[in-house]
């Protein structure tokens, strides 16, 4: 008799776990794996974001120290990498709407996202 109690909780014990028991603990672990997992997400995206930032604002002023450096300025874009558009605007007289006989000339560098179209930011300089 004991045998048979010994023999049948043994083989209870090597059973292992029912399909209802493991789906119930993957629905549990889908539950608390994914507030981590939309966290994770918002932070590579907020991180990529911030790298475009920086790599705009260094094109900005590698722009500028090269413009300022320049003995003639010139309205003009550039495209940098397929990603980025650096429009240099020179406000001198040159053009209408703007004031005539600037001196010093006012120097406006905007950098842009080419697929959104949206400004990244804008410098300003004197030359």
């Amino acid at each position: 008799m004991d045998r048979l109690r010994l023999s049948v909780s043994y083989k209870k014990c090597l059973s292992g776990f029912s399909l209802i028991e493991i789906l119930v603990a993957i629905i549990i672990f889908g539950i608390v794996l994914l507030p981590f997992l939309s966290f994770v997400s918002h932070q590579i995206a907020r991180e990529r974001k911030n790298k475009e930032l920086r790599r705009a604002v260094g094109l900005a002023h590698s722009k500028m120290e090269e413009v300022l450096l320049l003995p003639d300025i010139r309205d003009c874009e550039d495209i940098i990498d397929d990603k980025f558009l650096i429009k240099v605007d020179v406000l001198d007289g040159d053009k209408s709407g703007e004031p005539e006989n600037l001196e010093p000339s006012e120097i406006h560098i905007s950098v842009y996202d080419l697929k959104t179209k949206r400004k990244y930011l804008e410098l300003y300089s004197l030359k």
